[in-house]
């Protein structure tokens, strides 16, 4: 259940460790920040009002309202919905996402690969070679290619700096009271959402799940993109309307898509987007938490609220649902 280097002193702190499998190599690295600490493995918390620093991914509801005295709460990725999606989360208890430059250069690494897999037809030659068929397609310039961000956070911008290298016609959106960018065309809020759409051939999908933006990407706000636009998200399921998105497709209005994030995760094994010819799916990888660097910045982070020294990442509860 514990793991601790000291067994026979009080611990500086408690703990509570949920990673997704990964609980060894993150207390690896949390014990080299915190060697005192006491790190309670998920399940096997024991009496969670000893926590002190609770770190997750997902938990089930209500387990959170179970630890009491909590200083803070860490997400172990870049994402936070999916912790406040218990009615039971406490509030009051500072919360934290990971900002992390490992989940950046993944970020930048998956979105160039699909954004340049729709821009060279690759789905197209794939199913040209199921085929049989030898048939080059003619090959348009990056500068005359619009790719659209929607997003203006960091994930987004890391993302933006690698597409700026090819040429793309780049231009981005944000939520309402989001930071613009000096060097791309800026969109802002759903009234800026349709003339965004419009310009744009590749739609990627890069921004928070909050109350700005669930189910944003509804039918008739996808219909604002040009006929043959293809859509790569990387963010959350919930951003758009996946039944939307199979209507579009099976209309030729959008022409490919590349999900990496669903509604309901594991996908369901009779979910259309397994067998869509147009469609290709993974499974929520794109920018993958690795459990060293993670680690060591949540593990600092620890360090700087028992200093009462500010703290990188805070979100707000409401500004997400």
């Amino acid at each position: 259940m514990c793991k601790s280097t000291h067994h026979q002193t009080e611990p500086s702190i408690v703990v509570l460790l949920e990673a997704e499998g990964f609980e060894d190599q993150w207390t690896t690295h949390l014990l080299n920040e915190h060697p005192d600490a006491e790190i309670r493995h998920w399940p096997d918390w024991g009496d969670m009002t000893e926590g002190d620093y609770l770190i997750a991914w997902k938990l089930p509801h209500g387990t959170l309202e179970k630890a009491t005295n909590l200083k803070a709460i860490f997400s172990v990725g870049a994402g936070v919905d999916q912790l406040l999606e218990d009615p039971g989360f406490p509030k009051h208890v500072p919360l934290v996402r990971l900002v992390d430059p490992t989940l950046n250069i993944g970020m930048a690494e998956f979105v160039s690969m699909g954004v340049l897999s729709f821009h060279r037809n690759f789905i197209d030659y794939l199913e040209y070679q199921k085929l049989g068929v030898w048939s080059p397609i003619a090959q348009v310039q990056p500068n005359n290619r619009a790719i659209g961000i929607m997003g203006l956070g960091q994930l987004a911008q890391s993302c933006i700096s690698s597409l700026t290298s090819y040429g793309f016609n780049l231009a981005a959106w944000g939520a309402p009271g989001t930071e613009p960018l000096e060097q791309i065309p800026c969109y802002e809020g759903k009234d800026g959402l349709a003339a965004f759409l419009a310009r744009t051939e590749i739609l990627v999908i890069i921004t928070p799940l909050n109350k700005h933006t669930q189910r944003i990407l509804d039918r008739e706000m996808l219909k604002n993109l040009p006929r043959g636009a293809s859509i790569l998200n990387v963010a959350r399921g919930a951003i758009l309307s996946e039944q939307a998105v199979y209507e579009l497709l099976n209309e030729k209005h959008i022409d490919r898509v590349w999900l990496d994030v669903f509604d309901k995760e594991p996908l369901p094994t009779n979910h259309w987007a397994w067998s869509h010819p147009r469609a290709i799916i993974t499974p929520h990888i794109a920018a993958a938490t690795l459990p060293g660097p993670a680690a060591t910045i949540v593990a600092k982070n620890i360090t700087r609220f028992e200093q009462g020294a500010a703290v990188e990442g805070i979100v707000d509860p409401d500004e997400v649902f």
